[in-house]
């Protein structure tokens, strides 16, 4: 069986959903994606997708590829072995990333341009419920046990715990400086939050929300002040 990874270079970051034998990457000024044979190390094709595709996953049982394509205002649903797009889902303006719940039913998109997170009914194709959160969110996640959604608002420099049952805002966790990607790790106990500006790495506990370690990337003889103006 042909297992797949999933890369966002618009967003810097990557999920790992098995042992990878093809990897597809979504090419945001290109509008398109690119099809990868990671052993071999090789482009295998690009195929055009639509406008600024963002976020990109595989649903969990990797039938179909879930790409966000921000200035289509949609996210498209992709076979996965054919890349014919197949429906779209009502994702909000700028849909930028999403996360799915472990079951497959339910999507949690990230709407920058309108500080909200948008949920999608996966089984009816719908959009059922918006969330205000902070200003310009992007990373999301959802918990190993379904229990929480977590919104990272780069500008309100926060994280936003979203119960998934009434879909409200339980608790809010400040955090370094324009926060990007997050997950969970595999027990559920722990929440990784990067940050853009600090270079850093926040661990927090999820029970308490509270940040229990900080890991900070710091390049010798490079000051804090060259990694701002790297930042774009």
């Amino acid at each position: 069986m042909t297992l797949k990874l999933i890369l966002s270079i618009g967003l810097i970051a990557y999920s790992t959903l098995s042992a990878a034998e093809t990897v597809f990457v979504s090419l945001e000024k290109d509008n398109a994606i690119a099809v990868v044979d990671p052993i071999a190390g090789k482009l295998l094709k690009t195929v055009e997708i639509g406008q600024r595709p963002r976020g990109i996953a595989l649903s969990p049982d990797q039938s179909k590829l879930y790409i966000a394509t921000s200035d289509d205002d949609t996210v498209l649903v992709v076979d996965s072995t054919s890349l014919e797009v197949k429906s779209t889902l009502p994702a909000g303006e700028d849909p930028e990333t999403f996360a799915i719940n472990s079951a497959g039913t339910t999507m949690y998109v990230s709407n920058e341009d309108d500080n909200q997170v948008t949920v999608i009914d996966l089984v009816s194709a719908k959009a059922v419920q918006t969330v205000g959160v902070g200003v310009e969110p992007e990373g999301i996640a959802v918990s190993p046990n379904d229990e929480w959604i977590v919104s990272a608002s780069e500008t309100t420099n926060m994280v936003h715990w979203i119960d998934a049952k009434t879909l409200e805002i339980k608790a809010n966790t400040l955090v370094d400086p324009r926060p990007r990607a997050l997950s969970f790790t595999a027990d559920g106990k722990q929440l990784w939050v990067t940050s853009e500006m600090n270079s850093s790495t926040m661990i927090i506990d999820v029970a308490s929300k509270a940040i229990i370690h900080t890991i900070k990337f710091a390049i010798p003889a490079v000051g804090q002040e060259k990694y701002s103006q790297s930042v774009l």
